[in-house]
Formats: structure tokens, C-alpha cells, sequence
């Protein structure tokens, strides 16, 4: 058939993503990632100096701020029970006697607004009750100038002394609190170079056993990595070199297998040749055709695990595709093949052996009428087969595409022992690509190869 003048329908649609709310994603991170772990260390040391600064600063006004202010109240106490005691009992003389010594005395003022009162006013009310002998009370009035009142009794009076409160207690000094933000600064600096030491290491070893796909190879461990990241290189090297021993191994035995059985199935394809029964001598040949078949299949999965020829020149594929079309012209195979479409950097021979493995697979498994498809896919080329079959569900894909994996052993025909798409996904990571398959909008279901570049 001739190429379609267009390129296939657009890119599959996009599976629906799962929106999970900004605060359900930052609390999975801070609970199961490492950075997520380590910032919640760092908060909750970070908490727990906080604690332990409030609890120094505590016990320094304790002992030090509390009772000096307690020993100046004290003090101006007395001086305004001197004054009052040489005046004596006469409001207004007193009145004009404080203001005469500087002091700011009320007598017998209304009682107070009891609001917010601050611990520490309360605890020097105490130390200055106990060091005169007499019920002291003190209040600061915070939205007021900082004002601390102090209320005792003289006689049958209530007497109310203000004073402004000194530098020294309007809150911490201030050289302790430009050493604690100092601090915290460094702490939050300390803190956020510690995560990215940690962290680093570990994600380029991340990256590093990403990129390698589904063929595990040794690794070597990061610079500056810890002893425990040495240790779980070296164990994730002995799984690797164990990984690589098996399929050596099995890729061994089934191309000794597959080599071992071409002789004999040649010898009795032509045995079956002589027989005289067409019927019998037919049915032969067929499950020998079926024998070779799964023979090859063997032998492509075990070079598909063996690195490409170097690559001089990139593959064209419409000449490609074309050949395929003749070669497979006694079942209609049409091609769709985007116009201007770029060469692909892969040799031939893996080219065609993963199309030859999709376009069996959709005879295998699909329906005519069968495309070959050849389109871009943003900065990438997909290399696909659409037939109108069922297809596969995108959940068992990756089953499927594992080696002598079948989804429905009693749907498919003699000869075919479940390699071909195992095949088709080695050589695509091989060349930094995946397999993908969806079912189209016009309902064709393609399978296919996306290949970057």
C-alpha cells in the first residue's frame, strides 16, 4: 500500500493524574523522603536550642535582672515612705513633696485594670513584698510607655509609684539577642549545607543506578560518600554481578539450545519432504517452521542483550519500512510514515529486528488490517504497529513485555515462546528509549518504541 501523506493521529492521551493537595505531598516528603527526615531533625533541634536559650535566659533573669530590679523597687519604696513619714498625713503636701523629690506617686488611685500581667513582674512583686515586709504589687503596663506601677500600702492609704522601665528591661540585651539571631542564622546555614552533603551523594548514585534501566551493572561509589553508602554500593554490586552471571548464563544456554536444534530441524525438514502423505508431511513441516521459529526467537533475545555494531550513520526509515512491506507481502501491511521524518541513530539490524518483533506480535495477537507507523513525538521518533485488536491493558505492559511472559498462553499459535517483546524493549534501551503502547482515538490499539533524538 502506499504511505500515508500525513502522519498518524496525534500523541495517546495522557493518563489522568492523581492531584493530591499541596499539604498531603509535603507531608509524604518530610515523612519518607531523606531530605524530608533530615529537615525535620534539623526543625526539631532547632526547637529544642530554641528550649534550651529561653531556659539559660530564664534562669539569667532569675538571677540577676528579677532580683536587681526587686533590690531598685525596693529601694524607691523606701525613699517614698520617707517622704510620706516626714510629711505625714496630709494628701495634698504629699503630692506636692513627690513631685518636689522627682516622684511619680498617686494616693489612694482607682484599682487597677487586671489584664495581661507578666510573670516576671510578679515574681519581683514577690522578692520586694518579702524584702520589706509588706504586700507589694507590681504591674508593667506594656502599651503604655512600658510604665511599671508599683501599689502598696502606707497607712490607711494606697500609694501607686510609676517608673519608666530601664534599657536593661525592655526585653533580652542587646548583645545576648544579636548573638542568639547569629546563631540561629548559622544553625540554618550549618543546617541546610549538612542536607545538601548528605543528599548529594546519594542522589547521584540514584541517578546513576536509574540511567542503567532493566540491566544492573556495578557501580562505583560517589566522592565523599559515607561508610554507609560504601556499604550499600558494594552490596548493590554483588546483586548486580550476581544479575549479570545468571543472564550470562541463560543466554548461554538458550543459544546453545537454539544452535544445537538447527541441524536436526533441517535434517527432518527434508526427512518430512520424502514422506508421502501430503497431509502428515505438511503438518511436519509446519511444527519444524514453528521449532525454527522459536530457535530464532532465542537467538534475538540473546543478541539483543549484546551491545550494537558502532553506528557510523543514522538509520532512514522509510526505505526500511518499505522493505518490510515487500518482504511481508502475502498478509497486507500498510505503512504510515510522517513526511520529512528525521533518521533514527540505531543500526539497521536493530531497527528491523524491533519492528519485525512488533509486526509479529500484532499478528500473533491482533486483528487485521495491521500499519506500520513511523511519526515524531515532540523531540523524539516513534517506531509503532497498529492492528484493531484488543491490545494489551497499560497495567500488564511491563508484564508483557518481560522474557517467556505470555498474557493468554491460549490465544496465541505454536512457535512463539513470549520473547518478543522482551526483545523489542532490550534493543530500546539500548538506545535510551522505552516500549509504549495505547489505544489510539479512532481505536486502533499501537504498540510501539519511542527513541530520543
Amino acid at each position: 500500500m502506499a504511505e500515508a501523506e500525513h502522519p498518524p493521529s496525534p500523541h495517546p492521551p495522557h493518563a489522568h493524574a492523581h492531584h493530591h493537595r499541596p499539604g498531603g505531598r509535603l507531608l509524604r516528603w518530610g515523612l519518607h523522603s531523606l531530605g524530608g527526615r533530615l529537615c525535620l531533625a534539623f526543625v526539631l533541634s532547632v526547637i529544642l536550642a530554641l528550649v534550651g536559650v529561653g531556659g539559660i535566659w530564664r534562669y539569667y533573669r532569675a538571677a540577676s535582672f528579677e532580683q536587681n530590679s526587686a533590690e531598685q523597687l525596693a529601694a524607691e519604696i523606701r525613699n517614698v515612705l520617707a517622704v510620706a513619714e516626714r510629711v505625714g498625713d496630709d494628701p495634698p503636701r504629699l503630692e506636692q513633696a513627690f513631685r518636689a523629690a522627682g516622684l511619680r506617686v498617686r494616693i489612694d488611685p482607682p484599682p487597677p485594670h487586671r489584664g495581661f500581667r507578666a510573670r516576671f513582674a510578679h515574681q519581683i512583686g514577690e522578692l520586694v513584698s518579702a524584702e520589706l515586709g509588706q504586700n507589694v504589687d507590681v504591674e508593667v503596663r506594656m502599651f503604655h510607655a512600658r510604665m511599671a506601677e508599683v501599689r502598696f500600702g502606707w497607712r490607711s492609704h494606697q500609694l501607686a509609684l510609676e517608673l519608666p522601665l530601664g534599657r536593661g528591661e525592655r526585653g533580652f540585651p542587646s548583645p545576648f539577642l544579636t548573638v542568639l539571631v547569629l546563631i540561629m542564622l548559622l544553625a540554618a546555614v550549618l543546617g541546610l549545607l549538612s542536607l545538601l552533603w548528605v543528599q548529594r551523594p546519594i542522589q547521584r548514585l540514584a541517578r546513576e543506578i536509574a540511567s542503567q534501566g532493566d540491566r544492573p551493572r556495578q557501580v562505583d561509589a560517589p566522592p565523599g560518600a559515607s561508610d554507609e553508602i560504601r556499604l550499600l554500593v558494594s552490596a548493590y554490586n554483588r546483586m548486580a554481578a550476581n544479575i549479570a552471571a545468571r543472564e550470562r548464563e541463560q543466554e548461554h544456554i538458550l543459544a546453545g539450545v537454539s544452535h544445537d536444534l538447527k541441524a536436526p530441524l533441517t535434517r527432518l525438514r527434508m526427512r518430512a519432504s520424502l514422506i508421502d502423505d501430503a497431509e502428515i508431511s505438511a503438518g511436519i513441516v509446519r511444527d519444524v517452521g514453528s521449532l525454527n521459529h522459536i530457535a530464532d526467537q532465542f537467538l534475538g533475545f540473546v543478541r539483543s542483550g549484546q551491545p550494537g555494531m558502532p553506528q557510523t550513520e543514522p538509520t532512514d526509515i522509510a526505505p526500511l519500512a518499505r522493505e518490510l512491506q515487500a518482504r511481508h507481502a502475502d498478509w497486507p501491511l500498510a505503512l504510515e510514515l510522517a513526511p520529512d521524518l528525521p533518521p533514527v541513530p540505531a543500526p539497521p539490524t536493530e531497527i528491523e529486528r524491533i519492528l519485525e518483533n512488533l509486526l509479529d506480535n500484532a499478528r500473533e495477537y491482533g486483528h487485521a488490517p495491521i500499519s506500520l507507523l513511523a511519526y515524531r513525538a515532540g523531540t523524539a521518533t516513534r517506531l509503532a504497529v497498529c492492528d484493531h485488536g484488543p491490545g494489551i491493558p497499560p497495567a500488564d505492559l511491563a508484564r508483557a513485555s518481560e522474557a517467556f511472559v505470555r498474557l493468554d498462553p491460549a490465544r496465541g499459535r505454536p512457535g512463539h515462546s513470549g520473547l518478543g517483546l522482551a526483545i523489542v524493549t532490550r534493543l530500546a534501551h539500548q538506545h535510551h528509549g522505552q516500549l509504549y503502547a495505547h489505544t489510539r482515538q479512532d481505536g486502533r490499539f499501537e504498540i510501539g518504541v519511542e527513541l530520543a533524538g
